[in-house]
């Protein structure tokens, strides 16, 4: 009799069913752009397409150009309103209110019942913060459309983020370290849930924990791995509760 075959495990599957436990956290920082809803569906591609245009624009260049240095700006600063600021004296707050001059609702997809994420996100022991490079109101209009107002103690967006006398985003480690402190938390009570890797990887370094959510990526990835500054994978955040260890 021939040995029964083994059946092969997807590595999704098998970085999923490796979960350990985030004890108790204290304070979580949620990402928000393909972390709470599916941003590469349209949003990314508006917001990307809004972008070049306003570079070409204002620096007069070809699109190729523009879109050369938007990736450019990204890639060093983690947000392309960094590289506008330090190079070309461009005010975030203009750069930012122009590119995200569209419907943005309309865009929002997610792949939980939104009653479902707010409850999930609601049952979670310790203090929320929502923390996106993304604008304010590019940010209400998504959490709106999601019913998730109220249930974020704080809300920091790009508009919020200069501290110690520099505009700062994602992933920068004094940003991580600045929003823990006011939160009045240690970095390792902090759980950041992200799908950025950069982002998580600079957390970790904080001593932070960290969560990679891939359930929006997972499509488009053609090969995966776990990076060892990763604590935890999930598809999506209805899976957050079942890792948390709960005070009696």
């Amino acid at each position: 009799m021939l040995p029964a075959r083994r059946k092969k495990v997807s590595p999704f599957a098998s970085a999923l069913r490796a979960r350990a436990s985030l004890g108790t956290p204290r304070l979580w920082l949620f990402d928000m752009d393909n972390t709470l809803y599916n941003a590469s569906a349209y949003m990314f591609e508006k917001i990307h397409a809004l972008m070049q245009s306003f570079i070409a624009r204002r620096l007069n260049v070809t699109t190729e150009q523009a879109r050369a240095l938007q990736y450019d700006y990204w890639s060093k600063y983690g947000a392309t309103f960094k590289g506008l600021q330090r190079h070309h004296h461009i005010s975030p707050e203009e750069f930012l209110t122009e590119t995200h001059r569209f419907d943005v609702a309309c865009g929002v997809k997610t792949r939980l019942p939104k009653t479902l994420m707010r409850r999930t996100i609601t049952r979670l022991p310790g203090k929320k913060v929502l923390l996106t490079n993304g604008p304010k109101d590019y940010a209400e209009t998504i959490l709106k459309t999601l019913h998730l107002q109220g249930v974020f103690e704080t809300v920091k967006t790009s508009n919020q983020m200069q501290c110690l006398g520099k505009w700062r985003c994602k992933p920068d480690k004094t940003l991580l370290s600045v929003v823990a402190a006011q939160a009045q938390v240690k970095p390792e009570h902090v759980v950041l849930v992200e799908d950025s890797l950069a982002n998580l990887k600079a957390a970790k370094a904080l001593g932070m924990k960290t969560v990679w959510c891939i359930g929006y990526h997972r499509a488009r990835m053609e090969r995966f791995y776990r990076p060892s500054f990763v604590d935890v994978v999930i598809e999506d955040i209805a899976e957050l509760n079942a890792l948390v260890t709960r005070n009696r």
